[in-house]
């Protein structure tokens, strides 16, 4: 028998018999039914656990669902292809997780809800969402409380762009038992669990996250970019419409009118301000406002040129949940507005 024959066989003998790893993990993803129970019971209740952060955010291209069992997508990084998702991230130990100690304390469970983007105006990225979390008798005794209450911002910005989380992708879970335990990552065991959280795809050390994970600064967790998660969060709450008056101080003492302001996302921290001044302001008038953490609030200041007879109008205003008011000054103009959130 020809020598070059008996070689592909031979290969193919060895990969029966002794199953080399790096061919087992291509043909299919790990799903340890061992922690099925425990990865759908999470999957069940991860909303009462409450958000780390309410601000969408993207994940890297690693972070994407892999289907049940045998099938597996592609390894692509084509980004127009399998795309970045949107994703919120849920805590049972909020706390714990922010304090991000290089050791997690046993029972942890670590949360991030996946969701597909879609592209949208900025006038579009308007006011966050709430929704009532149904809970169970024993939540309800635990958490003081007959129901509880859930409030996010569905929108993220990316490269000059605003997407909404608009479809449910899945949920990437994230436990933590004894680091002694057999078949986990130090302790973690990770998962991935269908949208509708009924069916458990991957489940164990899912390779794909270890290689992420394994690099991570804070004993397997990351941990938020954004260490000013609470007042980057607070800032988003001022986005939407805005509406009330001006009132003149100076020249034209008395005079007033309508004033309405639809604020929406700037780069970094910075918001975009459109005014419109009814019988004032010919064209609606665009301003990117510089805001500041300031007590309770926010404070901004800047310029506009209003063109004749105006000129150039300065202002100072301050921002909370429930007004945005300020004063405005120029060579003809002199006065204060106040508009709350509609």
């Amino acid at each position: 028998m020809n020598n070059l024959f008996l070689i592909p066989c031979l290969i193919g003998l060895i990969a029966v018999f002794f199953r080399i790893p790096a061919l087992a993990e291509e043909t299919a993803p790990v799903n340890d039914s061992a922690f099925h129970e425990k990865l759908l019971e999470i999957a069940g209740k991860y909303e009462t656990f409450g958000r780390v952060d309410d601000l969408a955010r993207f994940a890297p291209w690693l972070c994407r669902n892999p289907p049940p069992s045998v099938a597996r997508v592609s390894e692509s990084k084509d980004t127009s292809t399998h795309g970045q998702k949107l994703y919120f991230l849920f805590a049972k130990d909020r706390n714990g997780y922010l304090k991000l100690d290089p050791e997690t304390a046993v029972g942890q469970c670590i949360v991030k809800e996946s969701w597909v983007p879609k592209e949208v105006s900025l006038d579009q990225a308007t006011a966050p969402v709430t929704k009532k979390i149904e809970l169970t008798d024993d939540e309800k005794k635990t958490l003081q409380s007959g129901g509880a209450f859930d409030q996010y911002i569905p929108y993220a910005k990316k490269d000059g762009k605003v997407y909404h989380a608009e479809t449910k992708a899945g949920l990437f879970i994230m436990y933590k038992l004894d680091a002694k335990t057999l078949n986990t990552d130090d302790g973690w065991v990770y998962g991935t669990v269908s949208a509708d959280g009924k069916t458990v795809t991957s489940a164990g050390r899912v390779q794909s996250c270890m290689n992420c994970h394994k690099d991570a600064p804070h004993g397997r967790l990351f941990g938020l970019k954004n260490e000013k998660s609470s007042d980057a969060a607070s800032q988003a709450k001022l986005l939407g419409a805005w509406s009330g008056n001006w009132v003149d101080t100076w020249k034209y003492n008395g005079q007033g009118g309508e004033l309405t302001c639809t604020l929406s996302a700037g780069e970094g921290t910075d918001l975009s301000a459109e005014f419109k001044a009814p019988g004032f302001m010919k064209e609606p008038t665009t301003v990117i406002l510089k805001v500041k953490s300031e007590g309770d609030g926010y404070s901004t200041s800047g310029s506009v040129d209003m063109g004749k007879p105006a000129g150039v109008l300065t202002f100072k205003a301050q921002l909370s949940g429930e007004k945005f008011t300020g004063e405005y000054d120029s060579t003809e103009e002199r006065g204060k507005f106040e508009m709350t959130k509609k």
